[in-house]
């Protein structure tokens, strides 16, 4: 993915100065990242409803 990043165009090319990490530490910091996503998951897990007004821009069946 970072090898696919440093040929891009744009802002998202500078992500590829991850690729001067060894491989086995970004592993290790990519495992404890997934470990704690739910601890620093910043948004709500669930669907909010559509308010009344919102429901009205929608077709019923």
């Amino acid at each position: 993915m970072l090898k696919a990043i440093a040929l891009s165009e744009g802002a998202t090319k500078h992500l590829s100065i991850f690729l001067l990490i060894p491989s086995f530490i970004r592993d290790g910091g990519y495992d404890l990242i997934a470990s704690m996503r739910k601890q620093i998951q910043l948004e709500k897990s669930s669907c909010r409803l559509s308010t009344p007004q919102e429901r009205k821009r929608f077709l019923s069946l």
